[in-house]
């Protein structure tokens, strides 16, 4: 992996999908996601999942590889409010977190899935360091206009 797949933004600080249309942007707000349930939910509508999405991490992660009703090649999942993400059951949250972290380094490799890139943009940095440090996934603090990412977890 040369780069990481999650970064990390500052308060205020919005993931960057231009030019316009670009990148579909998936905004996934934690305090609404309590609950894997919740965030199941919102995840199927926020990225147009197929009916047959099954409600599971591994329905997740293979819908993740697949992804090919949507149009742009880059495909970015939003998560604001990490904070909140997950807080009535944050034994969940590890696992969550690694099938991201597994469909983002499996879409890189030849496959037979529509080339797309997936990154997730985690807001705020703070809370969400500490949990990516602890799981040992790479991130990076997304740069403010006109700056190089600030690498971060042994990066």
């Amino acid at each position: 992996m040369s780069q990481p797949f999650f970064h990390l933004l500052r308060p205020g600080q919005i993931p960057d999908a231009s030019p316009s249309g670009a990148a579909f942007l998936a905004n996934i707000d934690g305090s609404c996601c309590k609950t894997m349930a919740d965030l199941y939910s919102s995840l199927a509508l926020k990225l147009s999942f197929p009916e047959y999405f099954g409600n599971n991490l591994d329905a997740l992660y293979d819908v993740l590889l697949d992804l090919s009703w949507i149009e742009q090649d880059r495909v970015i999942i939003f998560i604001d409010h990490f904070e909140k993400l997950l807080s009535e059951s944050p034994e969940t949250l590890p696992e969550f977190l690694c099938v991201l972290r597994d469909a983002c380094v499996s879409r890189e490799e030849p496959s037979q899935w529509p080339a797309k890139h997936l990154e997730i943009c985690i807001r705020p940095l703070d809370s969400a360091s500490c949990t990516l440090n602890a799981l040992d996934i790479p991130y990076d603090l997304l740069p403010e206009s006109g700056s190089a990412p600030a690498g971060n977890n042994g990066l």
